[in-house]
C-alpha cells in the first residue's frame, strides 16, 4: 500500500518538477548570458572569420557607400513604398539604420502588396 501510494505521488509531482526545473534553468541562462564575460566571449566568436556579415567601420562611410554594406533610412523605405517599389522596401529591410515598428510594418505591408504573405516570417 505505501509503495503504490508513493508511486501515485510521483506520477503527479512528476509533470510540476518538470516544469519547475524548466523555470529554474530558463532563470539561470538567463542571467548567465547577460554577463559581461559571456557577452564578450560571444562577441568574440561573433568576430571569428566566416561569421555573419561585416558590420561597416562607421555610418558615414556606410551612407556613402564606401563601407561594405549601405545602410537604408526609414524615409527610403517610405519613399520607396509610396511609389510601389516593394522589391526595393524587403531588400532595404536588411540595410535599415533602426528597426523600428514603423518598418516593419512597410515590409510587412510591400509583402501583401506582392501577394507573398507566406514569407513574413523571413522578414520577421
Amino acid at each position: 500500500q505505501p509503495l503504490v501510494e508513493l508511486t501515485n505521488f510521483l506520477a503527479n509531482f512528476a509533470p510540476v518538477a518538470q516544469e519547475f526545473y524548466l523555470f529554474c534553468f530558463f532563470c539561470l541562462g538567463f542571467f548567465i548570458f547577460r554577463t559581461e564575460a559571456v557577452r564578450r566571449l560571444l562577441l568574440a566568436v561573433a568576430d571569428l572569420p566566416g561569421c555573419g556579415v561585416p558590420a561597416p567601420t562607421s555610418k558615414a562611410a556606410a551612407a556613402s557607400g564606401a563601407g561594405p554594406a549601405s545602410w537604408c533610412s526609414i524615409e527610403q523605405l517610405r519613399l520607396d513604398f509610396s511609389h510601389r517599389r516593394y522589391e526595393q522596401v524587403l531588400e532595404g529591410w536588411a540595410h535599415v539604420e533602426k528597426y523600428t515598428g514603423e518598418a516593419l510594418t512597410l515590409v510587412v505591408n510591400a509583402l501583401l502588396a506582392l501577394g507573398r504573405p507566406e514569407d513574413i516570417g523571413l522578414f520577421v
